[in-house]
């Protein structure tokens, strides 16, 4: 008795403070599943309105697009088949959605009377049923988890097809996801009644799920549900579609102009080609700027071979490379050697190499750079032109893909996030076109993959995945449709020829030709430079050190320490003279080391239950078709 009279003043007190404050009075919804797998559904929404939230009338939302369990989507549009207000016809207009309609009840131009009113909406839409061999279920969100305004009392009654027996049935209560137990069941010859026995606050809904024999609604046929499946993921078809277009375009250029011509005949030889030096040997070795870095190992092998002939000079002061200019010996300098040292020493002052970054010294490995792509460009094409059509196709299927979908809201959330894909994946792009990847560029690529994650929930997860295809698609193609000239191929024979050369070691070198050049001093440091181009270095100063050991060099010569290598004997400049210089001249030619010196309801989870069946326990508030909200306006 105490219970009761507990409940009873609870329920008193709802009451007065209903008659204050906004709210739902209740919720009651019908459910009338038919035989061909439709629902029929009623609601019945009694509000108490003060003017606040609710001046015109509510609005309610429902969502027409569902998540199924395997990532793909269902489309559920809805039949309205009328509303009213207090018994009779009420205003009302639809607005579409990202994944769902809002229908307002009311009228701009008329403000509601304070009080309680009485609305009902009817509409008729695809039920979703979970259909097997044995049973058919519908699992079904009555309220929605998006009000805004407190449920007093919600319920729902079901009226399955004649003859139905209801084998299971239950339901949940609360926020979406949790398994509330807040309600009361009464079920009998094909009919169930659902009622909540707690107030249901803003975000909390009230979800049933029932379960019958099969039989009595029709199963559709596999053609018809896999023609429905291809028409409600018409944006994954477009997706596969734009992949397979972009890696067809891409293919047709790879197999016209993008393949390498076949290697030729390598043979050894004793020589670089002829006026080829080991800059550009370096460059067409490696087919641009080694690992991205501008032209900075170009750089070091020229100022290694400058050093060796007498025109620079490297000194070690302070554990740091200091680089000054002879100013002996110029006659011997080529013209490009002469331009690239007066670009260097523009003021005549030594250059440190090394933590500090060095403005002139910056300037000059980009202006050797261009002359070196200029002398490139007749052994090596880039295909830009073709690699640029692949990247526009990219470009608009992208846009295509992440919009083709997304309506009203959600069109301005998408278009930020694209702005900041766009932005980033463009900087990432441009190193590429710069001429090759760079540690920024290839950042950039990874900071726009963020934004790009942001749209999980907003676009379908197979656009998602085509985007990203495709911008793989233009990377990947960017180096597969560049491709050595036939010059470019006899070019690169040769160079194999002469690298194979340099990593011998001097007995198989006399072993395989009788008239290769013997080792000296001379011709270890003339061949210096190519080796380190050509990344043998290593090789070729133990095979001179080998030979200085053995007596094969000079034998009155005890050790070799030349003053160009800032002291260092043979064995140590093919282990540390590259590395540390590249390293040195990549740091003064770094700009960035001066710096350092100075209720979404989009998307709702289609009506399937990965822990078993819904009305057997597995499902949860918020699950199953249905759902949606509304609030005042």
């Amino acid at each position: 008795m105490p219970g009761r009279l507990l409940s009873l003043l609870l329920l008193c007190c709802l009451a007065s403070s209903a008659s204050a404050d906004e709210v739902i009075e209740s919720f009651a919804a019908t459910l009338q599943v038919q035989a061909d797998g439709q629902l029929l559904v009623t609601e019945r929404i009694v509000v108490q309105a003060e003017g606040g939230q609710i001046r015109r009338g509510i609005y309610r939302e429902l969502p027409t697009r569902y998540r199924r369990g395997d990532s793909l989507y269902r489309n559920t549009p809805f039949e309205w088949l009328g509303s009213s207000r207090d018994g009779q016809p009420e205003a009302s207009h639809i607005v579409r959605a990202a994944g769902g309609e809002r229908l307002y009840l009311g009228s701009a131009e008329h403000i509601l009377e304070p009080g309680r009113h009485s609305y009902e909406l009817r509409y008729r839409v695809d039920a979703q049923l979970i259909q097997g061999e044995l049973h058919d279920e519908l699992y079904w969100n009555v309220t929605g988890n998006a009000w805004r305004l407190p449920i007093l009392s919600a319920s729902a009654e079901v009226l399955l097809p004649e003859g139905a027996q209801i084998v299971s049935a239950r339901a949940y209560t609360g926020l979406k996801g949790t398994q509330g137990t807040d309600y009361r069941i009464e079920s009998g010859q094909g009919r169930l009644a659902l009622t909540s026995t707690r107030v249901l606050g803003p975000g909390e809904g009230l979800t049933l799920a029932v379960q019958w024999p099969s039989g009595l609604v029709t199963h559709p046929g596999w053609l018809k549900r896999t023609w429905r499946l291809l028409c409600d993921n018409l944006g994954l078809l477009r997706a596969g579609l734009a992949v397979l277009f972009l890696a067809g375009v891409y293919g047709y250029y790879w197999y016209r102009i993008g393949r390498d011509p076949a290697p030729g005949l390598v043979i050894p030889r004793y020589a670089a080609p002829e006026g080829v030096s080991p800059a550009r040997v370096s460059f067409l070795w490696h087919r641009g700027f080694a690992e991205g870095k501008r032209a900075v190992r170009e750089l070091g092998v020229t100022l290694t071979d400058l050093a060796i002939r007498g025109h620079v000079h490297l000194r070690d002061e302070g554990g740091r490379l200091l680089l000054t200019r002879a100013t002996e010996c110029q006659a011997t300098l080529g013209i490009d050697e002469g331009r690239l040292l007066d670009e260097l020493f523009t003021d005549g002052q030594p250059i440190p190499l090394g933590r500090t970054h060095q403005p002139r010294l910056l300037q000059a490995v980009v202006a050797f750079g261009h002359r070196l792509k200029e002398f490139g460009a007749r052994y090596h094409s880039l295909n830009r032109a073709p690699w640029l059509v692949g990247f526009w196709i990219a470009f608009a299927a992208t846009l295509v893909l992440l919009f083709a979908e997304s309506e009203g809201e959600a069109s301005k959330e998408i278009a930020g996030i694209a702005v900041s894909i766009l932005l980033f994946g463009g900087i990432g792009i441009g190193s590429l076109l710069s001429g090759g990847p760079s540690f920024g560029g290839i950042m950039a690529l990874l900071v726009s993959l963020f934004p790009l994650s942001m749209l999980a929930n907003r676009v379908p997860p197979g656009a998602l995945v085509a985007v990203t295809v495709l911008w793989l698609l233009v990377v990947l193609f960017r180096f597969l449709l560049a491709a050595p000239t036939v010059q470019g191929r006899r070019m690169l024979d040769e160079l194999a020829g002469y690298r194979e050369y340099l990593q011998l070691a001097e007995a198989d070198v006399l072993a395989r030709a009788g008239d290769a050049p013997a080792m000296s001093i001379e011709l270890y440091e003339r061949h210096l430079p190519y080796a380190m181009a050509l990344g043998v270095e290593a090789r070729w100063s133990a095979r001179f050190a080998a030979a200085l050991a053995a007596g094969l060099v000079e034998p009155q010569l005890r050790e070799y320490r030349p003053d160009w290598s800032v002291g260092r004997d043979a064995a140590a400049i093919g282990r540390e003279l590259a590395p540390s210089l590249y390293r040195d001249l990549a740091s003064a030619c770094d700009e960035e080391s001066a710096a350092s010196s100075s209720a979404d309801y989009s998307v709702s989870d289609a009506p399937s239950s990965s822990g078993g069946s819904a009305s057997s326990g597995g499902g949860h508030s918020g699950g199953g078709a249905g759902g949606g909200g509304g609030g005042g306006w």
